[in-house]
């Protein structure tokens, strides 16, 4: 018997009706009530794309998926326009207290369940195909993507929604590895250290079993390699740092990839650039309108903020890449001609939808963060300052910025400092990176980073502020679902 695949194309509305709810939000739709059927390697492979096509279905994979972290741990902030910009609306909601369990994160919360359940129809129905209708490995390839995507989401929510920096909370990913319906749609959350376990299942069989690297658009062994430098680091146990060791050390020395000569060149390249390890893709279709940097030059959304520019001098590329300037005012249009990050890392200020579209990019991750992960493990195993520094000082110098000399670090503590201050040079604003690693290293009062970096943090019970509510919708229809503290 033939199994049919229903994947989501388009997003569809939320329904306010009982148990539907969940099934609504979570349960992959079909366009034009077309069906699609697992049989062979072509129709699995078809599948698959539909699986990579959510990645286009929203904005938490543009703007939300690296910047609302550069939000929370005080690396950028709103634009403080208007009563319907963000400093005023979705920027208060960021310093905490206010974000709203029926808020906007509606959204977020649905659209990567929407991915979650179409790979997981994927995993399931291509089970029973027989390999011998695909070429060589090909099957083995086909799952390792999907189970990629799967990690990908849950990794999404895993940062957003979870208690990730506190291995022995409860407040892990509520897991799903199967389709839902109507009669498993109630599941309890996992804990957060089962949580970093199942991420790294999917991970490793990707590792195993995944194709080698072809393009930023597809995952591969070496892409979820990477994912999984940046997962341990997050999880951080001394058998973790080693291990970051050895997985970067893989990416790096794989030949997928290459550093650029400059700073400023992996923002005008974009997805072109060999550094670039998993990206969005954007097309010449792509309408803008639907793009975070078209949002970003409405009211200005994300700007950096007076904290992280003065990490850089003025005349470093790294400076250049974050800062905001104000050139000319047009008032026939009533725009101010700016650029949010004159490197493209923020957004563009006087471009056409078209211009935005063309120079538009959302880099999920690069090999300068391989580099920098490299230094920080050896930092906390080995504690070499030279092999940091002979790793984190070309990042400076290829930014015009000052490398360190030894004499500079007194001990280890300072070291990490060094490291600390180089990832926020090279990556913030991107990833996430700056928010992840503001919770893991410390100040000199033993206090994670983001204490006294983000306005309004001061206590280690402050930093729970930063996990967003599970939406309503899935409390009140998944009475096993447990909410986070304080909302």
């Amino acid at each position: 018997m033939m199994k049919k695949l229903f994947f989501i194309i388009t997003i569809i509305g939320l329904s306010v009706s009982s148990c539907n709810k969940i099934l609504d939000e979570q349960v992959p739709a079909h366009k034009n009530v077309d069906y699609n059927v697992i049989s062979d390697q072509k129709t699995a492979e078809t599948a698959l794309v539909g699986v990579y096509s959510y990645l286009a279905g929203g904005y938490q994979w543009e703007w939300h998926y690296g910047l609302d972290f550069s939000h929370l741990c005080g690396t950028t902030r709103g634009s403080g326009s208007s009563a319907g910009g963000l400093e005023a609306g979705y920027e208060g909601e960021l310093i905490f207290n206010t974000m709203r369990a029926d808020g906007s994160y509606s959204a977020k919360w649905q659209g990567a369940y929407r991915m979650i359940n179409a790979a997981n129809w994927v995993l399931e129905l291509i089970e029973d195909v027989d390999e011998s209708l695909f070429t060589a490995d090909k099957k083995k390839e086909i799952i390792a993507e999907t189970r990629f995507m799967r990690f990908f989401a849950n990794f999404f929510l895993f940062r957003n929604y979870c208690y990730f920096f506190d291995i022995d909370s409860e407040f892990g990913l509520l897991y799903r590895d199967e389709p839902v319906n109507l009669t498993n749609f109630r599941v309890a959350r996992l804990n957060v250290k089962d949580s970093y376990d199942k991420l790294i299942e999917d991970l490793d069989y990707c590792i195993a079993n995944g194709p080698d690297f072809t393009t930023v658009y597809r995952a591969s062994k070496q892409t979820a390699k990477a994912f999984k430098a940046k997962l341990l680091a997050m999880r951080g146990s001394a058998a973790d740092w080693s291990e970051v060791v050895t997985l970067t050390n893989d990416v790096i020395s794989s030949g997928k990839f290459a550093m650029e000569s400059d700073h400023y060149s992996i923002f005008k390249k974009r997805n072109a650039s060999k550094e670039v390890i998993f990206s969005l893709f954007i097309s010449s279709n792509t309408v803008a309108s639907n793009l975070g940097t078209v949002r970003c030059r409405w009211s200005g959304y994300y700007r950096a903020t007076d904290f992280l520019k003065s990490l850089s001098n003025i005349g470093t590329q790294y400076n250049k890449a974050i800062n905001d300037t104000i050139d000319t005012y047009t008032p026939s249009t009533n725009v101010y001609s700016k650029n949010y990050g004159s490197a493209g890392k923020i957004a563009t200020y006087g471009l056409s939808d078209a211009e935005l579209v063309a120079n538009s990019a959302f880099i999920y991750l690069r090999l300068g963060e391989m580099q920098v992960l490299k230094a920080e493990a050896i930092a906390r195993t080995t504690g070499s300052v030279t092999d940091v520094l002979n790793i984190l000082n070309p990042l400076l110098v290829r930014a015009k910025d000052t490398p360190f000399t030894e004499q500079q670090i007194a001990g280890n503590e300072e070291l990490l400092d060094f490291v600390y201050l180089v990832l926020l040079k090279e990556l913030a604003l991107e990833s996430g990176i700056d928010y992840e690693a503001s919770l893991r290293f410390k100040d000199s009062n033993g206090l994670p980073k983001i204490i006294g970096q983000k306005q309004n943090l001061s206590t280690i019970d402050d930093i729970k502020k930063c996990v967003k509510p599970i939406h309503v919708n899935e409390i009140v229809v998944n009475e096993l679902c447990k909410q986070n503290p304080g909302y």
